[in-house]
């Protein structure tokens, strides 16, 4: 189960993608609806849980919890407000302490996400390579940091304006932005 949540587990941490700005502007945002309430995923002993909670208009506050049978419970926080760009929805997610006001930090990182016919859930984490690789060919301004030794990519910070981000999401490759490593379906848990 680590390297299925290995992706939600660290979106915030220094080895994923960083953004100054987000996909669009959030006094804008609408709150969805479908993702209102605690999602589980189970895999090999292991379960995962995202509780996703409307903060006011715009936002909503996310707590994960991670159930490892080897390595105990895992409690993270993040905020998040939606884009739509074309037919794909995103979430500009900043961490947050959990039950805390305000983000312990100013940078974004993004998540497309969808819903299947049954309602469930998958969410996909925005691949630092492919960013990483557009960085490289001059297609967007940003800085990458990698590993001296394997020149591994570690980080990621993208200075890019919101509109420049949506219009790069809009065109670029999503499968290879966007890939199926680490996906699995959360199914919603009824409400009590």
């Amino acid at each position: 189960m680590r390297f299925l949540l290995l992706a939600l587990c660290t979106l915030l941490t220094s080895c994923v993608l960083e953004s100054e700005l987000p996909l669009s502007i959030p006094a804008e945002a609408t709150i969805d609806d479908h993702l209102d309430g605690v999602w589980a995923l189970k895999h090999d002993g292991d379960t995962a849980y995202i509780h996703f909670r409307q903060h006011d208009e715009h936002w909503m506050d996310i707590a994960q919890v991670i159930h490892e049978k080897e390595n105990g419970i895992d409690v993270t926080g993040y905020t998040m407000f939606t884009t739509k760009i074309g037919e794909r929805t995103y979430m500009n997610i900043v961490g947050k302490p959990v039950g805390g006001e305000k983000p312990d930090s100013e940078a974004y990182t993004f998540a497309r996400y969808d819903f299947d016919k049954s309602g469930d859930l998958t969410i996909r984490i925005i691949s630092m390579k492919a960013v990483a690789e557009s960085i490289d060919a001059g297609k967007l301004k940003g800085k990458v940091e990698r590993n001296a030794a394997t020149d591994a990519v570690e980080r990621v910070v993208l200075h890019e304006t919101t509109e420049t981000l949506a219009a790069y999401l809009a065109t670029a490759d999503d499968a290879k932005l966007f890939p199926d490593i680490y996906v699995a379906p959360f199914k919603k848990l009824p409400a009590p």
